[in-house]
Order: structure tokens, then C-alpha cells, then sequence
């Protein structure tokens, strides 16, 4: 697993460069009076020689200080639990613990992402840093395997993978300030042999799982969002007056699970109120299935975008019908 951390703060005094663990590597070089410095840790290998982690740190020193943070997990031969003859003396205390830390990652996950519908993602961060103390936390087989509830915050404690990620996750899912930014990249591996079959089929089931949450978790955010602009595009005629960006927030509060969550650059390249009213149906659904889509996907937004448009044209000859019957009345 890969993390990138990015974050941009004013700094004007030399670089302090913290010593880690056994192997540390640092490079000074001088371009234009720029002093650039590269640290590399090594992880905690505590868990499993398997269950390796690293840490890479890039530090520039100018007016502004920009530090890059690459967090790097191995978790190679998590899904050999299910092989039981490869499974003895210290290769099932490996596996016990690999399996510990991908249990309690899903937990961790499934607990921000059932907090996402609630908007209460500094709440579980607050809550689980109170609890959390600083020297880690100790690894338990029954404590990975407890399922998150929504009401509960998550057990970053379970696992020193979870610790390690705590931040990065909470940093990813609650996006706290607008100067940094977060992703996360998961390398799955697939043997294309027949006989390893049930350990790739558990690789995407794990992979398809942490997507799932994730995905739930940013169209949480972005509802949130929307329901704070909906109104700026609401009030405006669809036909007409509906820009780019505002195809865009309407498409995205179609649905709040993410439906068209993989047509937004598409619709975002060309798509505002007027070209979308000039559309044919059956165009804009062969359309939108080149593009990567299905065609009901472009046969139901083509049907809600004339909903719309008959929602403002009914709404606004109700406010002039209003106005007609007061100025009436007014003259009478």
C-alpha cells in the first residue's frame, strides 16, 4: 500500500530532520539556494518479516516549506491464510498477524464510512486520538476481527497497521485542511495460475471491499457539499442558463451512493444546459456508453434533465401567475 501526503506551510528556519529507525539515508544538494533533504526510514518489521512498511520524507527549504510524506506497506502473503498446509510454526504466526491487520484496516474503514452519512468524521478522529495512546498499540487477534458499528469510533488500536495509517486515513477522508491533499493507492497482484485461484479471488474480495467504503465515503463528502450549493443552480433555468460546473453538482446529487460518479469528466468536458437540451436521447446514451457508462445511465439522465427543465418551466409559470392575480387584485 502506498500513501502520499502533501502539505504546503510557511517556513523560514533551517530543516530539522528526525532519526528514525536503523537505516537512514539524507542528501543535501544546493540549486538557486535551495537545500533539498531526502529521508528514508525503515517501518516497524515487529509484525511479520512479510509485513514490511517505509516511510520516505522530502523536505525544500525556500520561503515555503513543502513536505511530501510516501508511506509504503507490503503486505505480501496476506491471502495465504487460506493455504493450511503452508501454514505451520512461525509462517501461522505470520499469518495470524497479517490477517489481524487487514481485518482491523476493514474495520477501521467501515467505521469512517458509516460515520460519512453523519458527517461526523472529526468527531471519530477527536474521539479515537483521546483514546489512543502514543506508544502504539498492541496487536490482538479477537480485537481485529471486532466489526465497527456505526455508532462506534474506529479501533485504530487493533493493529500497529492501523496505527501507522491512522492519520493518513483520517487526513484522506475528512480532507481537514483545504492546503492538503491525500491519496491512496492499492496494489493488488493476480496470478493468472488456476491453482491460485482462491488467493486471488480473496485479494479482490478485500480490494473490492476498501473501494466500496472509500467510494462511500468521498459521495458522502461530496453530498454534503452539494447540499449546501444546490441552491445556486436550482433557482436557474436548465435550458439556458446551467454552466458546466453546475451539470456537474447536479449530477453528482442524482444520487447520493455515487451512480454517476464515473461520468463526471465526462459530462464536465462539454456538457452545460444548452447542450444538453439539444441531445437527442438515444445519442447522448450511445454516447455515454463509449464513453465507459451503460446506456440506461444516459437514458435516465437524459429523462431527469426533462424533469428538470419541466420542474423550473411549471415553477416559474406558477410565480407568474402569482404576480398576475396580485397585480389584479391590486388594480381592482
Amino acid at each position: 500500500m502506498f500513501h502520499l501526503h502533501d502539505d504546503d506551510e510557511e517556513k523560514d528556519d533551517h530543516i530539522k530532520i528526525h532519526h528514525g529507525c536503523n537505516d537512514h539515508e539524507k542528501t543535501e544538494n544546493e540549486n538557486n539556494g535551495c537545500d533539498k533533504v531526502v529521508e528514508m526510514e525503515n517501518g516497524n518489521r515487529s509484525e511479520s518479516e512479510q509485513n514490511k512498511g517505509g516511510e520516505m520524507n522530502t523536505y525544500t527549504r525556500t520561503s515555503t516549506k513543502r513536505t511530501r510524506t510516501l508511506t509504503i506497506v507490503d503486505l505480501a502473503g496476506s491471502e495465504r491464510s487460506l493455504d493450511t498446509f503452508a501454514n505451520r510454526g512461525e509462517g501461522m504466526l505470520e499469518t495470524k498477524f497479517i490477517s489481524t491487520s487487514l481485518a482491523a484496516l476493514h474495520d477501521c474503514v467501515c467505521a469512517l464510512a458509516a460515520s460519512a452519512s453523519k458527517s461526523s468524521f472529526s468527531t471519530f478522529g477527536r474521539s479515537s486520538r483521546s483514546r489512543t495512546s502514543s506508544s502504539g498499540g498492541s496487536s490482538s487477534s479477537r480485537g481485529g476481527h471486532q466489526s465497527s458499528s456505526a455508532g462506534r469510533a474506529p479501533n485504530w488500536r487493533a493493529s500497529k497497521l492501523t496505527m501507522l495509517l491512522k492519520d493518513r486515513l483520517l487526513q484522506l477522508c475528512c480532507r481537514s485542511s483545504p492546503s492538503s491533499s491525500s491519496s491512496l493507492l492499492w496494489i493488488s497482484h493476480f496470478s493468472p495460475m488456476s491453482w491460485d485461484s482462491p488467493y486471488s479471488r480473496r485479494t479482490a474480495q478485500t480490494a473490492k471491499s476498501l473501494a466500496r467504503y472509500g467510494q462511500k465515503m468521498r459521495t458522502s463528502e461530496r453530498s454534503l457539499k452539494m447540499a449546501s450549493t444546490s441552491s445556486d443552480y436550482a433557482s436557474r433555468d436548465p435550458a439556458t442558463e446551467w454552466t458546466k460546473k453546475d451539470v456537474v453538482c447536479w449530477l453528482r446529487a442524482l444520487d447520493g451512493e455515487g451512480k454517476y460518479e464515473n461520468l463526471v469528466d465526462f459530462f464536465s468536458s462539454w456538457a452545460d444546459g444548452p447542450s444538453l437540451r439539444r441531445e437527442w436521447k438515444y445519442d447522448l446514451a450511445r454516447r455515454v456508453a463509449a464513453y465507459g457508462g451503460t446506456e440506461e445511465q444516459g437514458c435516465e439522465i437524459y429523462e431527469k434533465f426533462e424533469q428538470e427543465m419541466k420542474k423550473y418551466k411549471k415553477a416559474n409559470s406558477n410565480l407568474i401567475s402569482s404576480k398576475i392575480t396580485t397585480t389584479s387584485r391590486e388594480s381592482s
